[in-house]
């Protein structure tokens, strides 16, 4: 008894101080997955005790003096348990630790791809202000080709200035200068493609979310559709984008045609690759990485991700709704 005390004293000393590390918040799962060890072992535990120690018909009976190799195996079991527990919060921690840095890892490769992005939305809207800036002296100079009767060299100028105005030209809206500058430029992407591109993208007009998140979601999915279209060899390449909120749930929808068979992790349920035969160099088309990745974002609206495939149509419906306070 007393050696089963001090194992349990070893053993709560030892888990006050990995606890103290600071972890995360217990979900109801892993809870009830922690739980687990220490609770079986209490009844067994018991079990034990109630068999070595019986009274019958007031007379007292102890298996220890019948089998006196009970008292190094009792607290070996003990220790057995204790070791368990200690293993399993151990493990827990670790595995939680190593999905907390690769989500963390990822997401800074997002949160470095979204920042360029925002890089080349000021360096569009400063090429704006310094082409309405330039406007006037435009016009000064048209004028005056106008009044000298120089059409042909006007005709030219406008030219010059139609070329310089579609490097500015944005032809999706969405709302929302991130979503902007990522849709413009995947569709710009599958034009040299090849690839059939359509967007009905709107950016939710509500602060509940956050450019970042929604950025990240984008950009993943149409990568991921981009590089499974452009592995095609036969049939159409096609792409489309939808984004629609109603009331406080957002739906983002992309769809793409592709070529070859979806194969599912069976722990994450995300495709991780396909038959089509890959580009030298290039990555897996719908990979599980991306999607991971849309999937942590989605849990931050308390979402959720949906893949579908049919026949040689891909398809992922992200569903966000509105967080109670903006973060």
């Amino acid at each position: 008894m007393i050696l089963r005390i001090i194992l349990l004293s070893v053993m709560l000393l030892f888990l006050s101080k990995k606890l103290k590390k600071g972890p995360p918040e217990l979900h109801t799962k892993e809870l009830c997955y922690l739980c687990l060890t220490p609770v079986v072992g209490i009844m067994f535990g018991n079990i034990i005790f109630r068999l070595l120690f019986t009274v019958k018909e007031n007379v007292f009976f102890s298996l220890y003096d019948q089998y006196p190799a009970f008292i190094g195996l009792v607290p070996l079991i003990a220790a057995l348990f204790y070791a368990g527990m200690v293993v399993t919060v151990a493990s827990w921690q670790e595995m939680v630790g190593l999905q907390e840095e690769k989500k963390k890892y990822f997401v800074e490769q997002q949160l470095r791809a979204i920042r360029e992005r925002i890089g080349e939305v000021e360096q569009f809207y400063d090429g704006i202000r310094r082409m309405k800036h330039e406007m006037k002296n435009h016009l000064t100079n048209i004028k005056g080709l106008a009044g000298s009767g120089s059409y042909e060299e006007m005709e030219q100028y406008i030219a010059r200035m139609d070329e310089s105005m579609d490097v500015l030209e944005m032809s999706a809206r969405t709302g929302n200068a991130v979503t902007d500058v990522i849709v413009n430029d995947k569709q710009k992407a599958a034009e040299k493609l090849g690839i059939r591109f359509r967007s009905d993208f709107v950016y939710p007009a509500s602060d509940r979310y956050n450019a970042y998140d929604i950025a990240i979601i984008v950009n993943n999915l149409l990568q991921n559709a981009l590089e499974a279209c452009e592995r095609m060899a036969l049939g159409e390449k096609y792409l489309s984008l939808s984004g629609s909120r109603k009331n406080r749930f957002f739906l983002i929808s992309v769809k793409n045609s592709f070529e070859g068979e979806v194969v599912f992790d069976k722990s994450t349920n995300l495709p991780v690759s396909t038959k089509a035969p890959e580009v030298s160099g290039g990555p897996a088309p719908l990979h599980g990485i991306g999607l991971s990745n849309v999937r942590c974002e989605a849990a931050k609206y308390l979402g959720n991700v949906d893949i579908k495939v049919k026949k040689n149509e891909f398809s992922v419906t992200v569903l966000l709704q509105e967080r109670s306070s903006h973060k």
